[in-house]
């Protein structure tokens, strides 16, 4: 810009006026923005000097159908007369990958300092009534920000180019790398780059939950491997959703097999709490991920081969406009050895005495398929099916260190799940969207258990235990949403769901047999959300969602309110609150040695009551010069938890209703520097519990509850290496027994620390060799609430547990084509 007082000389003799601003952008250094063949067509004589750009200018303007607009320090040529023959202008397009030509969803558009974000396909569109020349920023998490400007019109192409790719030529100067989406945009919410996940330890196969895990909010001691703890939600009070269907669980190896195939994966997006309206049916939080399109252009393979699975991936476009994605993974060898299932006996001696399980098995596989098609006018479907199943066993035959005893244990665990959707997004002739969705999934699980304890004195059969269960649960949702851009500075999503649940459970054990009926339920729920940008600074969204089960005859009013404030460029707050319900939960059943069982319900406004909860969320965060920081507080109180509680010595056995509180607060930092990043996350929180049951009748701490965790991860870019690590540390659980007095697996701390080196080979095709150490210290942690205890005399209990991820080095190759 020029300083004031300079003065601006401009002479011309009949030259084109393209020639004439070109001369003086290059003179003045100004930034112009025009059309080069459009302004060739008038000729230009003058010879003056002006006090300002301004006066230059719009002398130069003054007998041509031209008018400038000076819009965040550039000159914008446009055209008097398509000014006047508009009321109101229309950008619309989608926001893609330059390579392989994926839309990105989700991905945060300023137009003319409004943000907007890109639907499910990364389509966008935006109105307004003051000019026709649009001002674009367009940024998504691991990608260059684009910055450009652009005319009016529809069915826009924006090409993004992500920040780690693999071929070596990519060379992109004077663009920065957009990350600061990821945290502190949104109250409660965190948009994973997953891309980053294949430069983490231990993500040979990219596991989806490493790298959730890493995020603040989000229990990663413990090792919960079929759920998410998300501020200290309960088991089932969060919803895993892949493109638009519930995964409602697999158990998977430690953590290094991801429930959702990586390979499959396009955005990751945590909703922690107090989300909008458009989301619903669980009191926790909810993690969407967005599958994978396919490329459009050419067939494309991926494969990867660890120490755990064989994955492979397939894209084959059919035509110009369909395109099929095909990805399976498979277990190739017995993940488990014996080192990994131990019998420590620790209510006799402080020292831990371990047993190797004899026979452990497992076995894992899936399969994913993506069917996706586009149509000119920007229009775009998908069918996306999933099927996983796994299988786990062992056998221990074991003495206890007194020699005493004979232990004979077998365990046998298999799952089940499956998912499907279809999904037709319509672009109307306004730019505005409707989507037309059928999903359909559901999740088969079996345990099957025996006990056995001989005392080997007289022979005599001390404890014999076995149990079998089964558990199935299914979802069939129909749904239909909208957006509607109402004005420049006012949109509304509204839409209406059917659903249906079915759920069956069964259990066969020596002292009673259950076997309830598959019960259905249905429900009808509908949900509106407005979202007012009063300002550059100034953001609200009112939202009301509405849930009538058709077996309850009630219905459920669930408003939410959040609103942001920008006070500086470089700052933002948000406050955030709402109500939400949930109608289809895992009941829990404990016993006197605190043994834990979960089993999928219905609510019936009998035994099983409705859940509900309130959440509330405050935070600041702060994003300048690639340094992120963020501070979030939240509260979440909920009712309706169950618990069925068999307490032979406080002759109790029934069904309790209990409610829970927690309280807490998140930390996070980030910095990047010339292409490498580091972060660290800090939660402290608390989630207390009470029932009936309690002697004391007082709030005392859930089995999820950690006081404290801290975790951090960083990614060195030396390229053709990269080297990375991340550590984890937890302040360790309560004791699970109902009493909670008499236990020293209570509050163990959590330490984990992984580190990772990966070699990008010089080769025509992208090709990754990687190395990784887990647990480099070999720290004994436990799996949370993933041990039994097995009473062998009155006075003497033996306490079976599963470890956590002990030192395990993996190497991987991935291959894409």
């Amino acid at each position: 810009s020029l300083a004031n007082g300079q003065t601006i000389s401009v002479k011309a003799n009949n030259q084109p006026l393209n020639h004439v601003l070109v001369e003086l952008r290059d003179n003045y250094d100004l930034q112009l923005s025009f059309n080069h063949h459009k302004l060739s067509a008038y000729k230009v004589t003058i010879n003056q000097t002006f006090d300002s750009p301004n006066e230059a200018i719009a002398f130069i303007l003054k007998d041509v159908p031209l008018e400038y607009k000076y819009v965040s320090g550039t000159y914008l040529i446009v055209s008097v007369k398509l000014k006047l023959l508009k009321k109101e202008f229309t950008i619309s397009g989608v926001v893609r990958d330059i390579f392989d030509k994926e839309g990105l969803p989700y991905a945060h558009v300023m137009v003319n300092n409004v943000g907007i974000i890109t639907d499910l396909a990364g389509n966008f569109k935006f109105i307004s009534k003051k000019d026709s020349t649009f001002k674009l920023k367009i940024s998504y998490l691991g990608y260059y920000l684009l910055d450009t400007l652009v005319r009016d019109g529809m069915n826009r192409v924006f090409n993004l180019y992500p920040s780690m790719v693999g071929i070596q030529e990519i060379n992109i100067k004077g663009k920065s790398v957009d990350k600061s989406a990821q945290i502190g945009d949104l109250p409660g919410v965190i948009t994973v780059n997953q891309k980053v996940a294949s430069f983490l330890p231990g993500n040979g196969d990219n596991a989806v939950y490493n790298l959730i895990r890493l995020q603040p909010g989000v229990l990663a001691s413990g090792e919960s491997s079929n759920d998410f703890v998300i501020w200290g939600s309960y088991d089932s009070h969060s919803q895993v959703i892949y493109d638009g269907f519930t995964v409602f669980g697999l158990k998977n190896f430690n953590d290094n097999i991801s429930v959702v195939n990586p390979f499959m994966a396009k955005n990751i997006k945590i909703h922690k709490g107090a989300y909008g309206a458009t989301l619903g049916g669980r009191v926790g939080g909810i993690v969407e991920i967005t599958g994978k399109q396919g490329n459009f252009d050419k067939p494309t393979a991926e494969v990867n081969i660890d120490n755990y699975t064989l994955n492979a991936k397939a894209s084959v476009p059919l035509g110009k406009t369909n395109n099929l994605a095909v990805a399976v993974r498979k277990t190739y060898y017995n993940l488990y050895n014996g080192e990994l299932i131990r019998l420590p006996t620790l209510r006799q001696q402080n020292e831990m005495f371990q047993y190797e399980a004899t026979e452990p098995d497992y076995l894992f596989n899936d399969l994913n398929l993506r069917f996706t098609g586009k149509r000119k006018n920007g229009d775009y479907y998908f069918v996306s099916l999933l099927g996983a199943s796994d299988h786990f066993s062992y056998l221990i035959e074991q003495q206890t260190q007194n020699l005493r005893n004979n232990i004979n244990i077998e365990r046998e665990e298999g799952n089940q799940q499956y998912g499907m959707s279809a999904l037709y997004n319509k672009v109307w002739a306004n730019g505005n969207t409707s989507k037309f969705t059928q999903t359909y999934s559901g999740l088969s699980a079996f345990t099957n258990s025996e006990t056995t304890i001989i005392h080997k004195v007289n022979n005599q059969q001390q404890v014999r235990n076995l149990v079998f269960t089964s558990n199935r649960i299914s979802e069939l949702k129909t749904k239909v949403s909208n957006t509607t851009i109402l004005s420049e500075n006012n949109s509304l999503n509204w839409g209406m769901a059917f659903l249906t649940h079915g759920v069956f459970f069964e259990e066969d054990s020596l002292t009673m047999p259950t076997n309830s009926p598959e019960n259905y339920s249905s429900r009808i729920g509908g949900f509106a959300q407005n979202s007012f940008s009063f300002s550059n600074s100034l953001k609200i969204d009112l939202g009301l969602r509405i849930d009538y089960p058709l077996n309850l005859k009630k219905t459920y009013l669930q408003p939410r309110f959040k609103i942001s404030y920008r006070p500086a460029k470089y700052l933002k707050t948000y406050f955030a609150l709402g109500k939400y319900n949930q109608f289809n939960v895992k009941a829990s059943a404990v016993d006197a040695y605190g043994n834990y069982r979960y089993f999928w319900t219905t609510s019936d406004h009998e035994n099983i009551p409705v859940l509900h909860s309130q959440h509330y969320v405050s935070g600041i965060s702060y994003n300048r010069n690639k340094t992120t920081l963020s501070i979030e507080a939240f509260r979440k109180t909920t009712n309706g938890i169950i618990r069925y509680v068999n307490l032979e010595r406080m002759e109790l056995g029934e069904i309790f209703e209990g409610d829970s509180k927690t309280n807490g607060l998140d930390l996070f930092a980030r910095q990047e520097y010339r292409g490498h990043t580091v972060w660290a996350a800090y939660t402290l929180s608390s989630t207390l519990e009470n029932f009936a049951f309690f002697r004391d009748h007082e709030y005392r701490r859930a089995p999820q509850d950690q006081r404290h965790e801290f975790k951090a991860a960083g990614v060195v870019n030396l390229r053709p290496f990269y080297l990375s690590a991340n550590y984890v540390y937890g302040s360790g659980f309560p004791d699970p027994t109902p009493n909670q007095n008499d236990s020293i697996l209570a509050n163990i701390p959590y330490h984990r620390f992984d580190v990772s080196v990966q070699y990008h080979l010089p080769v025509k095709y992208h090709a990754v060799i990687g190395f990784s150490i887990l647990n480099v210290l070999n720290h004994q942690n436990i799996k949370a609430l993933n041990f039994e205890r097995i009473p062998l005399q009155q006075t003497s209990t033996l306490n079976v547990y599963s470890e956590a991820v002990p030192f395990t080095p993996s190497m991987y190759l991935n291959i894409r084509f």
